[in-house]
């Protein structure tokens, strides 16, 4: 086909528009030639035009088929390049662009996304086939009132959203919705200036709890995965030997460890987590005191020991 229909795709004209063209100009030629064969002197003459009129039709489905498909090629090759550009624009304004007063404002008619204001940033992971944990978010969140541009950036999803006079809690409602799996979600910032901090700040969360989480209800755990040298120095100084005892041992001493810590330093009510006497805790925690060096009415040892099960994820006790 020629290429008048992807041009016609490019200037965004509706394909039925177009095709409706196509069958009006036919049914056009089929009407001239079917009245010159009635005006026709020579009864051959006429016989002619009536079968080039039938074959008006024929030649003119084909034509559209072809156009059809000429004309989605070029929707999807457009698709493709608008895709590109707004990928670009958007590692743009992830990698500190925003701060550019050159660069916000096309990036804000290209995105289609108000870039002043209240602005978050999420970061769903990907699952374990490396595919989108949160599908189409960008239209459905359009449903709410909610305007954002999604993309990827380092192998995960990521979206920026505009909240408006909204509260963050509502759209992280609605985002949990959508979610498949773990999204982490920034703080609030102002403007385009701090999206590449907000970026930052999302990508860290998203790596702390199987849920939607901003990085204010994680920030102990984003310190730790920051920093991952000193995270696992301080798991070692914290704890030292307790890390070297049998399975079976360690796992006992870690559960009343995160029992104690979780009752406030109180073995009394940690008895109700561990299902014990208190004097098995009370001789537990001495055991515990011995092998790490550290004393448990100590604030700072508390303070490195929860720290450290932190880093070691061991949190809780184990079920009873």
């Amino acid at each position: 086909m020629p290429s008048v229909p992807r041009c016609w795709a490019a200037h965004g004209v509706p394909l039925e528009t177009v095709l409706r063209a196509y069958r009006l100009g036919g049914q056009v030629t089929f009407e001239a030639l079917r009245s010159a064969a009635r005006g026709a002197e020579e009864p051959g003459d006429a016989e002619v035009l009536l079968e080039v009129a039938g074959s008006v039709w024929q030649v003119n489905d084909l034509q559209c088929a072809a156009l059809a498909e000429s004309y989605r090629t070029e929707e999807r090759r457009l698709a493709g390049i608008e895709d590109q550009a707004r990928q670009q624009v958007l590692d743009g304004l992830l990698g500190g662009r925003g701060g550019d007063p050159v660069f916000v404002p096309s990036a804000s008619e290209l995105l289609a996304l108000p870039l002043e204001g209240r602005l978050f940033v999420a970061v769903p992971p990907p699952d374990a086939s490396g595919g989108p944990t949160v599908r189409g978010p960008g239209p459905r969140l359009l449903k709410r009132g909610v305007r954002s541009v999604w993309g990827r950036r380092s192998g995960a999803q990521v979206g920026v959203m505009a909240l408006g006079s909204r509260r963050l809690a509502e759209v992280l409602g609605w985002l949990e919705e959508l979610a498949e799996g773990p999204v982490g979600v920034s703080a609030v910032v102002e403007g385009a200036g701090e999206v590449a901090v907000a970026w930052r700040l999302a990508d860290t969360a998203a790596r702390t709890l199987p849920r939607v989480v901003t990085i204010d209800d994680r920030l102990p755990e984003a310190l730790l995965s920051s920093s991952p040298k000193i995270a696992g120095r301080l798991v070692t100084q914290s704890l030292g030997r307790l890390l070297e005892l049998p399975e079976d041992e360690r796992s006992v001493l870690l559960d009343t460890l995160a029992a104690f810590l979780a009752a406030d330093g109180s073995p009394t009510r940690a008895t109700d987590e561990l299902y014990c006497h208190r004097n098995t805790v009370m001789h537990r925690l001495r055991r515990i005191g011995q092998v790490t060096g550290r004393s448990v009415g100590d604030p700072r040892s508390r303070l490195l020991w929860q720290l450290a099960l932190l880093g070691t994820e061991h949190r809780r006790p184990a079920a009873s």
